[in-house]
């Protein structure tokens, strides 16, 4: 709501929401979906998300991470993180509401985890921008969960235009007071360049977290400029 009080148009905005939902009825069945919502983040259409890989299908695909292509107005998504990065694209703007669309990919880069399979590491947070990251670079947050599901975060550094390579990714980290599950939902940069992010604490409060630019710096020294 604090987003739409800023916004002054003689129509109503739109944004665009993505996220999971739990199809009832189901052994914890959940799915993707993209929805446009109206200035009162009422839907007005939505659709849910497949992979277009059918060997894929089998797997949970509920953390895709979307992002925008800047000066394209394209609308990405990234879907796996390692061994490769694998990006696609939603384009069905005129799909009936509903309708389930099939995501295929556009382009894929390796990347730098090195992890036992692609579902170990999962999307957290869209990547942003940054005024002190190179123009050419956004910082996202993701999560690998373990098979205890036990969850640890990092941040990572990507290329804001194609192949959006993914660069670098920050040591493991975690929050206080520690829980098992954890899950970043948002990046917020601060006036002083440090990075505020929402959390979930055990799937059940809701927290606020900084990520000084000190660390920032520490992490990502040879993409900032300071």
């Amino acid at each position: 709501s604090s987003i739409a009080s800023f916004i002054s148009t003689p129509s109503s905005p739109k944004f665009i929401f993505t996220g999971s939902y739990l199809q009832y009825g189901t052994n914890w069945k959940e799915f993707q979906f993209l929805a446009v919502v109206n200035g009162n983040f009422s839907p007005l259409t939505s659709w849910t998300l497949f992979d277009a890989d059918i060997h894929q299908r089998k797997k949970k695909q509920k953390n895709w991470l979307a992002f925008w292509e800047r000066n394209k107005c394209r609308l990405l998504l990234s879907k796996r993180f390692a061994p490769i990065h694998e990006v696609g694209e939603f384009n069905q703007w005129s799909s009936s509401a509903g309708s389930e669309v099939n995501i295929a990919s556009i382009v894929t880069s390796e990347s730098p985890a090195t992890v036992p399979a692609d579902t170990f590491i999962r999307g957290s947070a869209p990547p942003v921008e940054h005024p002190n990251l190179h123009s050419d670079l956004v910082i996202g947050c993701v999560h690998v969960k373990g098979k205890h599901k036990i969850y640890r975060h990092a941040l990572y550094i990507q290329q804001a235009v194609s192949p959006y390579k993914i660069l670098s990714y920050s040591a493991l980290f975690t929050f206080h007071p520690l829980r098992n599950i954890e899950f970043v939902m948002s990046l917020f940069v601060a006036d002083n360049g440090a990075l505020q992010l929402t959390h979930g604490s055990a799937d059940c409060e809701p927290r606020l977290t900084l990520f000084p630019i000190d660390r920032l710096q520490e992490e990502f020294h040879e993409y900032f400029t300071f």
